[in-house]
């Protein structure tokens, strides 16, 4: 079956592997630099489908991760949402990462 036949186009996708200590620091570091220390962090695997949400930057960086696992980092975006429960705007972070294949991990 042709898939461009049902709109279907091809695109390619920047993506930088790293590990979660480096990702970790370095979206903390930005963070901190915002003054964003109770941004809505959602760490998301596109692998997996799996979705980890932080209420703060303490909450993030204290998570227990594996921090040598590697992982290929595909976006990070910074939305303003408006919270329907507590009745504010509030900023979120939206981490978008995938698993590093087998054959591509450094050793």
């Amino acid at each position: 079956m042709k898939l461009e036949n049902y709109g279907y186009k091809e695109e390619t996708m920047k993506v930088r592997t790293m590990t979660m200590a480096e990702l970790r620091i370095c979206i903390v570091q930005e963070l901190l630099k915002k003054n964003y220390r109770y941004a809505n962090i959602r760490l998301v695997n596109i692998t997996d489908g799996t979705v980890d949400s932080f209420r703060s930057t303490e909450d993030f960086i204290m998570a227990e991760y594996n921090e040598g696992y590697e992982i290929n980092l595909i976006s990070v975006k910074e939305i303003q949402a408006y919270n329907e429960e507590e009745k504010c705007s509030e900023t979120r972070i939206v981490i978008l990462t995938r698993e590093v294949p087998e054959n591509d991990r450094s050793e």
